[in-house]
């Protein structure tokens, strides 16, 4: 079990260096992590020790310290790839790990908020401020939804798994970690964007302040501009192409797979970017 905290914290701190790249400052970053080292403190009731609660604990706390001192550069700029991308995964997950009416009252609740996602990736309509919030909560839904179900079918099931686990069951206990990380954050913001009674030392228009500035953040992060149609093609063919293949044939452990992609999805705006570069330089690269 100490292997599989182990990894699992690695997971975790692989994420959050990652989601904040370039922008990482190492002595606030460590500081999170030591702050954080406060929740392997046993308790009265720990006996014997049971590290993976303690392990859980020490990495929400960890997350958390990470929003607050790195709020504004944590959040990824997103566009309708990323929305694109999020909801096949869901789509995935819904087919995989739920059954009968549980699969089909989640079918019925997805059709719409596919319609609005795939109208916002085909369309060229600037969307309003409004919007622009509203598309980004739906990515961080999205976000949190499939990363529950990593909590729930993966990271609550490790108590139940052999001591000794085998290569596969590490990369799946590091991805769980990873998305842990994420889901913490994400769900971090989307509780900012409920708008809650003032707090103890704060009024009502402060209060009201800090819940717009919330909403711009986010606004600002959505990247409102028309995805590349041969990105959203390639999108549908090798992310789709490769959840039907495994939903079907069942070759890769459906968890790691999801994983893989939601981790995946932050990074579209960079890959996406960097086509749309290749793109732009094909036609003077041809010219003679």
């Amino acid at each position: 079990m100490a292997t599989i905290a182990l990894i699992f914290i690695l997971g975790v701190l692989t994420q959050s260096i990652l989601m904040l790249g370039n922008k990482l400052e190492p002595l606030n970053w460590f500081f999170c992590f030591a702050g954080s080292l406060i929740g392997l403190i046993p308790n009265k009731t720990d006996v014997p020790y049971n590290v993976l609660p303690h392990v859980l604990i020490t990495s929400f706390i960890f997350c958390l310290m990470l929003m607050m001192f790195f709020k504004r550069k944590i959040l990824p700029k997103i566009g309708e790839e990323n929305l694109f991308s999020l909801i096949l995964i869901l789509w995935y997950v819904g087919m995989v790990f739920f059954q009968g009416s549980g699969r089909n009252f989640l079918i019925r609740l997805m059709i719409l908020p596919t319609l609005g996602t795939l109208y916002l990736v085909l369309t060229k309509k600037r969307i309003s401020f409004f919007w622009q919030v509203l598309a980004y909560s739906w990515y961080l839904i999205m976000i949190i939804a499939l990363t529950s179900v990593n909590l729930i079918w993966g990271i609550l099931q490790l108590p139940n798994q052999p001591l000794k686990i085998a290569y596969l069951d590490g990369i799946d206990v590091f991805l769980s970690g990873m998305a842990f990380c994420f889901l913490v954050v994400n769900i971090t913001f989307i509780y900012k964007l409920i708008p809650w009674f003032p707090g103890k030392d704060q009024n009502l228009t402060a209060s009201i302040d800090d819940w717009r500035h919330h909403c711009r953040l986010l606004a600002d992060r959505y990247r409102d501009r028309q995805a590349n149609f041969k990105i959203i093609s390639q999108i549908a063919i090798f992310q789709g192409g490769s959840l039907a293949f495994n939903y079907f044939f069942g070759i890769i452990p459906h968890l790691i797979l999801v994983n893989f992609w939601i981790l995946l999805v932050p990074f579209l705006r960079q890959i996406s970017s960097y086509y749309r570069w290749i793109i732009k330089s094909q036609p003077d690269a041809l010219t003679p």
